[in-house]
Formats: structure tokens, sequence, C-alpha cells
């Protein structure tokens, strides 16, 4: 209480409200990619820079629009010196981005980030070509150029690098692993894969071919899928072609639609994506049954499956750790991420705390109320708190008297999170009437 020397009336303002946790957003991806421009106010000085957008028309103004590529065509020759039936060969597009960018917000995408590594002149790369003192207008940098730039960049929740099937089997499994180890450095994000040669029928030796591609290592941080999807987008030369592109853009907003409407712990599957008219691939469950579980490796690959009624479906919510219990679910790993880095940036005022029992309640009580807060949300298991989570944080509990005389301040924490519902089982009996 201050020492008030005169008679008068004084206010003593104090915080009666506990610190609470924040939740961050949860479903922001960074896109890597080429683009026809990178500019905002002088010529390139958005390429390598991570760059918020919010629609395709900031997409277009800051990056532009997509290459315009050559049609192959192939007429018939009529023995008189004409030629009729002209036909158009399948256009096999240059780069992505411009078209994943369509699909992303097409699905229900939003917020984002984008890294353009160049422009419309080189095939697509994996590393910086011309030297790291070159300009950028002498150098060309590659995909993975802009993943390192990703990692500057703290918001993004999700990788996606639709161009990522453009490189060399060796490039890809570089950019891949790479990407993995990028999101379990930072443990805030995940990458969503293409599986590479994904426009094709593969067979089981090729899809354990891209198994071993993304390595054994941080697997519950990637999530991949197949086959690519022919979508309602156009060749930009031919009203009458449609596109194939990956389909990783457009997962990317079927998690943002998601998570806008459900929460982040609903899978994002059973959902029908917009702007695609079937898979390149037809999967039956049987061929599904080999992309769902692998058991060698246990590296499940998530079926998009067109069904009569009901469209195009991404049927399958698995990270790339198919064998792990913990970790076997995209939801559970999203929803662990969120929860981490939601109580780890709304902790910050802990710092430099006395490192006594009224910090460690307050602490304590911030955490219980956000966790209270998800299991009414629907986001824990259990029907009682106690059953959905227990929060520790005390000395003789957590902490003994050589972590306080060094400052660290430990806190446990357990969450009985929800899994998918992947396998219903219904049991009919009949009762046959007797005579």
């Amino acid at each position: 209480m201050p020492n008030y020397r005169a008679p008068g009336v004084y206010i003593d303002e104090n915080t009666g409200n506990p610190p609470s946790v924040t939740d961050v957003p949860t479903a922001i991806p960074v896109f890597i990619g080429y683009t026809a421009m990178a500019q905002m106010d002088l010529e390139n000085d958005l390429i390598l820079k991570p760059t918020q957008i919010n629609s395709m028309y900031e997409f277009e103004q800051f990056f532009g629009g997509p290459q315009v590529e050559q049609l192959g065509i192939h007429p018939t020759h009529e023995g008189d010196g004409h030629f009729t039936q002209a036909s158009l060969a399948e256009p096999n597009l240059s780069y992505f981005l411009y078209h994943a960018m369509q699909m992303f917000f097409a699905n229900g995408g939003g917020k984002c980030y984008v890294v353009s590594v160049g422009l419309y002149q080189e095939a697509p790369g994996i590393y910086l070509v011309g030297g790291g003192d070159a300009s950028p207008m002498e150098s060309r940098y590659g995909l993975y150029d802009g993943l390192v730039a990703a990692e500057m960049e703290d918001e993004p929740t999700l990788i996606v690098i639709p161009e990522a099937v453009k490189l060399t089997s060796a490039e890809y499994q570089t950019l891949m692993q790479a990407a993995l180890e990028q999101c379990h450095k930072l443990q805030d994000r995940m990458v969503i894969i293409d599986v590479y040669d994904g426009d094709k029928s593969l067979t089981d030796a090729e899809l354990q071919t891209n198994r071993e591609l993304w390595g054994d290592s941080y697997l519950s941080y990637g999530a991949a899928y197949y086959p690519f999807i022919k979508t309602t987008l156009h060749h930009p030369s031919a009203a009458d072609e449609y596109l194939v592109l990956p389909p990783s853009s457009a997962v990317a907003g079927v998690y943002a639609a998601s998570d806008r409407n459900h929460g982040v712990w609903k899978a994002p599957a059973n959902v029908s994506l917009a702007s695609v008219i079937e898979p390149r691939v037809t999967i039956d469950k049987a061929a599904q049954a080999r992309l769902n579980i692998d058991p060698t490796t246990g590296k499940s690959i998530n079926a998009i499956r067109a069904f009569a009624g009901k469209g195009t479906l991404i049927w399958g919510a698995r990270t790339l750790a198919g064998n792990d219990n913990e970790w076997r679910y995209v939801s559970v790993r999203r929803f662990s991420n969120l929860l981490e880095e939601s109580i780890k940036k709304s902790s910050q005022w802990v710092v430099f705390e006395p490192n006594e029992a009224a910090t460690w309640v307050r602490l304590r009580g911030m955490i219980e109320n956000y966790l209270v807060q998800k299991w009414r949300e629907g986001a824990l298991m259990g029907t009682s708190i106690q059953q959905a989570f227990f929060v520790r944080c005390g000395l003789g509990a957590t902490m003994t008297a050589q972590d306080i005389l060094e400052g660290r301040i430990n806190l446990e924490m357990g969450v009985a999170l929800l899994r998918p519902a992947e396998f219903r089982l219904i049991r009919i009996s009949y009762r046959l009437q007797t005579p």
C-alpha cells in the first residue's frame, strides 16, 4: 500500500484478472515456389521474403499470374493438303504455385504466406545457383532456399511446396527430409506432402520408393496425400483443357476450413474437395489398405477418393508415423502443436518472476483454465476434468531445491487427446421366425 501523506481520494490500479492463454492460429500455410513477379516496391524485392496475403487478388498483385505454356497441337492430315481434327496434347505445367493458390482459396483457405524463389525463367530447382554474393537478378534460387527463408517466419503452421514433385527424386528426397527436420526443430508446423509421381497409378514398389524418399526421422510432422487431382481450373491457353495438380494446396485449404468450423482437434478428412472433377487415379478399398497401413515402415499415405453422390473426398487422416500410437493422426499432432505453442507464448510473463509458490500457482491456474476451456469445447476426452487433463507445478512435485537455485520452473501437463474413429464396426443380428 502506498504511503499517502496528505488527505484526499487516491486511485490505486490493481489488475485482478489472472493471466490467460490465447490460441495461436492453427492453419496458416507458407507456400514456396516460382512466380511471374515478386515485387512490392522495387523489382524482385519479395524474392525469398515470406509475404502475408489473404486472397488471390493479393497474390496476383504481388506475384503476378500463371505461366502461359505452349500447347502441342496434333492435326490430322487429310491427304489433299488440308489438316483437320486438330487435337491438343494434355498440358504439362512447368510451375504449379499460381494454380495451387487458386485451389487453396477455393477450398476454404484464408491468411497465408508466400515465398517466391524466383521468376518463370528456369526449371524448378532446389539450391541457389550463381553464388551467395550474386544479386537476385543474377542468381537463381531454389525451393530449398525458400524453405530456409520460411523458417525465419514465426506464424506459419503448415509448409506446402507444390513444385517439389518437379524436382529429381534425389532433390525431392533432400527437400522433404529438410522440411520434416524444420518442423521438428520449430515444433509449430507440419508439412503437407505430395507423393512423387502422384499423377500416375503407382505399384506397391513405387509407393515403397516414395516412403524411402521421406526418410525415417520426424515422421509425425508430415502427412502425405495421393493421388493428384483433376481440377476444374483451365489451362491459360485452352479453356477446354482441365489442369491436373498435386493435392497439397487443396488439402491445406481444407485444414483451414475444418479448423475454422470445427476446431483443430477435428480430423480434416471425409471432406469434399471443391473445384475438383475427380482423382487422377481411382483408389478402391483394397488399394487404400496398402496406402493406409504399411507394416514395414508405417508411413501412411492418405487417399483421395471419389464416392458416388459425394464427390472427391479426403479419405485419410494420418501422419507419416502410421505405426506410432501416440502421433498417428494429423489432428493429434496439430492439436498438440497448438497447445504447446499457445502455452509457450502466453507464459512469457513467467520469465524473471520470483521463483516461488505464488508464481507457480498463477502459472498452473492459467494453464488449467485454458485446458478447461478446451475440454468444454470438446477437444479433450473424459467425462470430467480429472479425466481430461492434469497440470503439476511446484517444489517436491516437479522441482527440486536445486532447480529453484538454478532459476528453473518445471511444469508437467498431461492431456487426453481425441483420436479419429477410423474403423466403425456395426453388428447386426437377425432373428429368424420359428414355426
